[in-house]
């Protein structure tokens, strides 16, 4: 039977396979983590042009180089960047080879107690090292503001410690990540994902933040701060510095963020007009630092005694 293209069947079924398609590309974002001898999972995320893994600390360990599997087997290599206390929890930047991240940039989950208030079962996804995947459901057994616990649903099946890192998925989104499983029980631990992106917030956002600010802008700020600075606009004297790379090499950063006395000015208009407003108390702590994940370039001016 041909198939009339301009039909309204055609049409709609057309629709379903690109949706289909569509949440397939973006569920596939969980990968497969090697570290020496140790083997676990964890959930790609992008921030700016960078990718970072999300992946329980026992796996990646608190620093140094791993090994990412991805869909099709695609592997790349990744360092670990930060390590959150408190939480089986690190984030580790894909250094080089294949991204295992979607185009799109990492959003804060937002919170899921309405959810969870409704769910009854969820379902794991788990990135084996040779790029397949596996799927387990799972029965939710109680609820916590920070974890959940959590049953496969088939007897038969159940939770290997080299599972740890794989995503659940609840009403089509991800909820919540595998952190442990109990040893001669079925029951698995996985920590909510509004929890660990409350977590990596910090890190996360001020980046994105930070690159709604059009070039011309950056531009400008880095102007206005020089000229302040070097024409004595301000008055002031610097008086401490701390850290960070030259200042006017810094100020010209496309990932630029800049806080004085700890507003964030980046998007100001005249910027050197506030480095002067702010300065109006005889004192003024600049921070500027490139992109979320920079260390500071802290100055310290003071209004020089007479």
């Amino acid at each position: 039977m041909k198939l009339d293209r301009r039909s309204p069947s055609f049409r709609a079924a057309l629709i379903v396979l690109l949706s289909l398609g569509l949440a397939g590309a973006a569920r596939s974002l969980d990968v497969a983590i090697k570290k020496g001898d140790r083997v676990g999972r964890g959930y790609a995320i992008r921030r700016g042009p960078e990718c970072f893994v999300i992946a329980p600390r026992h796996v990646t360990g608190e620093m140094g180089s791993l090994e990412i599997i991805g869909a099709g087997k695609r592997e790349s290599r990744g360092e670990v960047e930060r390590d959150y206390p408190g939480f089986d929890l690190t984030l580790s930047r894909v250094a080089s080879g294949a991204t295992p991240c979607s185009p799109e940039p990492w959003t804060p989950t937002p919170p899921l107690d309405g959810l969870f208030r409704e769910a009854r079962s969820l379902r794991m996804e788990t990135r084996d090292t040779d790029g397949s995947q596996r799927r387990m459901d799972l029965d939710i057994v109680s609820i916590g503001d920070t974890m959940i616990q959590v049953i496969p649903r088939n007897a038969s099946r159940r939770l290997a410690q080299g599972m740890s890192g794989s995503i659940l998925w609840g009403e089509g989104t991800p909820v919540a990540m595998l952190v442990q499983v109990e040893p001669g029980s079925a029951i698995g631990h996985a920590m909510r994902l509004d929890r660990i992106s409350e977590a990596i917030d910090p890190f996360m956002r001020p980046l994105a933040s930070a690159r709604r600010a059009a070039p011309a802008r950056i531009d400008a700020l880095g102007i206005g701060l020089v000229h302040a600075i070097e024409a004595g606009r301000t008055g002031l004297k610097v008086s401490a510095v701390e850290r960070g790379s030259p200042l006017e090499a810094l100020l010209f950063e496309r990932d630029l963020i800049v806080k004085i006395d700890r507003e964030d000015v980046t998007g100001f208009e005249d910027p050197s007009q506030v480095l002067v407003d702010a300065s109006a108390d005889g004192r003024l702590d600049l921070t500027i630092l490139r992109g979320a994940a920079g260390i500071p370039y802290k100055v310290r001016w003071h209004k020089p005694s007479d």
